[in-house]
Formats: C-alpha cells, sequence, structure tokens
C-alpha cells in the first residue's frame, strides 16, 4: 500500500475552511433562529417559575386544609 503524505499547508487550510463554515453557520442560525430560540428560553423560565410559585401555594393550601 502506498502512504500519501498529507502537507502541513493542507491541514492549515482544511482547518480553516472548518472555521469559516462553523462561523458562517453561526451567524445564519443567530440571524434566522437567534431571537426565536431566546424569546422561547425566556417564555419558559418564567413558565418555570410560575409552576415552582403554584406547587408552593399548592402545599400552602394543603397545609392549612389539613390544619382546619
Amino acid at each position: 500500500m502506498e502512504e500519501t503524505a498529507v502537507s502541513t499547508t493542507t491541514v492549515v487550510i482544511n482547518v480553516l475552511v472548518q472555521v469559516v463554515n462553523l462561523a458562517i453557520f453561526f451567524f445564519a442560525f443567530k440571524y434566522f433562529l437567534g431571537d426565536k430560540v431566546t424569546s422561547a428560553l425566556k417564555e419558559r423560565e418564567h413558565l418555570m417559575k410560575k409552576l415552582k410559585n403554584a406547587e408552593q401555594e399548592y402545599n400552602k393550601i394543603i397545609e392549612d386544609a389539613k390544619i382546619t
């Protein structure tokens, strides 16, 4: 079998191309979906806080009902 040597220049070029591809993907994702994802995450965080408060309130109501 023949081994082919890969030059340092080829490796550097491939790494640079991958970095450029990643940057393009990142900016395209942020441009098209960034605001939607961010707002969805904030809405979910708000809902989780609301549900946590609801659980505490439920437990308080149950405790009050047990006392009376």
